[in-house]
């Protein structure tokens, strides 16, 4: 009786893992199908595909951020500052050179990847993207603030992102990452406004970069 009670247990559990796994798949986003799911980064999802090891890919090509599509969630703010939240051309413009002059900063002087400008053996493409941001506050500008208020924030938004690595020379898709980070102090009431803002997002930046770089170490 015992050895039939721990046979049942264990293809209980090995049914449970079995469905475990396969909802990890079905619930990975569409960009992220026929990759495996890794859990030892400090992304919020984090894939790689199979028999691909991101040891080869050494340097680094980022092409410019896609913030083309972002998302302006605006239900944090009050009902009546609801639909004057609006992402303009410059603010993307913005945005993409900030990204570029943090990524241009971070690998500088990093001796363990290397920025490239073709593709190549060996070449990583990468393709940051933002998704979608909830902002804390109206935006700085004469329709969301036209009195020219001060305004303090715990945090200036949430922003969701979401980056694909691609091998340079076949365009596979090799690794694929989503993340959502509170941009700013969540803890204290601090200043915000367009000067502010964008200190705080530059910071996030060099996290996510940092985030990245680990991730490509834990996977070598």
């Amino acid at each position: 009786m015992k050895t039939l009670f721990l046979t049942t247990l264990a293809l209980l559990m090995a049914a449970c893992s079995h469905q475990a796994s396969n909802s990890q798949l079905t619930d990975a986003p569409n960009a992220a199908q026929g990759l495996h799911a890794v859990n030892n980064t400090r992304f919020d999802a984090f894939f790689v595909a199979p028999d691909t090891s991101l040891a080869d890919y050494r340097s680094l090509r980022f092409m410019p951020l896609d913030a083309n599509e972002l998302e302006i969630d605006t239900n944090r703010l009050e009902f009546v500052d609801r639909n004057k939240w609006k992402l303009t051309q410059k603010d993307i413009e913005k945005m993409t050179k900030t990204f570029g002059d943090r990524v241009s900063r971070t690998y500088k002087n990093n001796k363990a990847l290397s920025l490239a400008e073709h593709s190549g053996p060996g070449v990583a493409d990468i393709t940051f993207k933002f998704k979608r941001f909830s902002p804390n506050a109206p935006k700085d500008d004469l329709v969301g603030r036209p009195a020219r208020q001060k305004v303090f924030t715990r945090g200036v938004g949430l922003l969701e992102i979401s980056a694909t690595i691609t091998d340079s020379q076949s365009g596979k898709v090799i690794a694929y990452l989503e993340d959502k980070e509170e941009v700013g102090e969540r803890f204290y009431l601090e200043r915000n406004n367009r000067v502010e803002n964008m200190r705080k997002l530059r910071l996030e930046i060099d996290g996510w970069l940092r985030k990245l770089n680990q991730s490509l170490e834990q996977q070598s």
